[in-house]
């Protein structure tokens, strides 16, 4: 075949898996999962051939969107949305709703990869174009209220955050219901911004209110089901109760690990967790070796200057702290303290606990 004609082919290939390849919501995965090879070979079509189409765009933004949520695998994802981003912004402009939509989920990529100062500059710029085209008040911007929301949690201004959570709860209980999985996942951020502060008592009733809905509408097996008894666990381990935490983490960790597999950063965060319980207990033996597996996988799909791979290393250095081992809580404290303040910088509250942190091995 001539060139005119293999292009021909590409681009009908690309309108057949675009027609087919579904929405890539967790309930979809196996779906997407079937066609992920022919999406992919599509995207290699779409940059060989420039097929500027709006079905090039979609496609591009569903798969992109599938293998962060799914799969965690950052290493393609990032040319893929910049991109559908390209030919969005080309086509439709950069006022545009769906372009809005790619920039909103590479401002969250931004937010995985810790980048939140491009994180919140993208989700804003998604904020002002569905404000203009849909209206301030409309549920259209809801989800990015709600990212820019977490991207302020993430750097620890709670002042920003707290009336961004509340707005688009209020939002999402006037548009959707209480019965919603959107206003579930509102009730669970809230709920953590709440128990991040040591309000334990105003987080415990919003992780209830959440944890009910996500498992009546969404199902017990379903990963922000997952996502809700993990923050309870987390929460019962800040008052000492660690009867109640223990197999709410336990069982956290076992519906992620079907829903994600072994390699997820969500999987390294509840195990981390369930490794910070063993060691609250004293059961140093059974924690280590989980913080380990926690940071091998941070480290593999998140990279060594990474929020979560830091935390990690400040949870090992914290059980060697706790054994007497200073040497090598001195060593891991530093490393988590350098990252911390290369990614966070220094106002950070978690650089601050590093700084504290590495203070207490310094006083042994």
């Amino acid at each position: 075949m001539n060139k005119e004609t293999q292009e021909k082919w590409a681009e009908k290939s690309v309108n057949a898996v675009n027609k087919v390849f579904p929405e890539p919501e967790f309930d979809n995965w196996e779906g997407c999962e079937r066609l992920l090879s022919s999406a992919l070979e599509c995207a290699t079509s779409i940059h060989h051939y420039v097929l500027e189409k709006i079905e090039s765009a979609l496609l591009l933004n569903r798969t992109a969107y599938y293998l962060q949520h799914a799969k965690a695998d950052y290493s393609q994802i990032f040319p893929l949305y910049q991109q559908a981003l390209t030919i969005s912004e080309n086509l439709l402009g950069n006022e545009h709703p769906d372009t809005a939509s790619i920039i909103s989920n590479l401002a969250t990529l931004y937010w995985n990869n810790g980048n939140y100062a491009q994180a919140l500059s993208l989700h804003q710029q998604a904020l002002a174009t569905r404000e203009k085209f849909f209206g301030k008040d409309s549920p259209e911007t809801i989800s990015n209220l709600n990212n820019i929301a977490a991207v302020y949690y993430a750097q620890g201004d709670y002042a920003q955050t707290l009336p961004l959570y509340q707005q688009a709860l209020t939002m999402q209980t006037n548009f959707f219901g209480v019965e919603h999985p959107d206003t579930a996942a509102s009730f669970n951020n809230l709920a953590e911004l709440y128990r991040i502060q040591g309000d334990y008592a105003q987080a415990l009733p919003l992780y209830q209110q959440a944890l009910t809905i996500t498992e009546t509408v969404l199902g017990r097996e379903h990963p922000n089901t997952a996502s809700t008894l993990n923050n309870i666990a987390l929460l019962y381990q800040a008052q000492g109760d660690y009867a109640v935490a223990l197999p709410l983490c336990q069982r956290a960790l076992a519906i992620k690990k079907k829903a994600l597999g072994s390699e997820h950063p969500d999987i390294a965060l509840n195990i981390n967790n369930l490794a910070l319980l063993h060691q609250m207990q004293g059961n140093y033996a059974e924690a280590l070796p989980l913080y380990q597996q926690a940071l091998a996988i941070s480290e593999k799909i998140l990279g060594i200057e990474h929020p979560q791979t830091a935390q990690s290393i400040h949870n090992i250095a914290y059980l060697y702290r706790a054994q007497g081992d200073y040497t090598q809580a001195l060593s891991l404290c530093q490393q988590g303290l350098a990252i911390r303040k290369k990614v966070l910088g220094v106002e950070h509250p978690d650089t601050a606990l590093s700084f504290n942190n590495l203070a207490l091995v310094y006083q042994k």
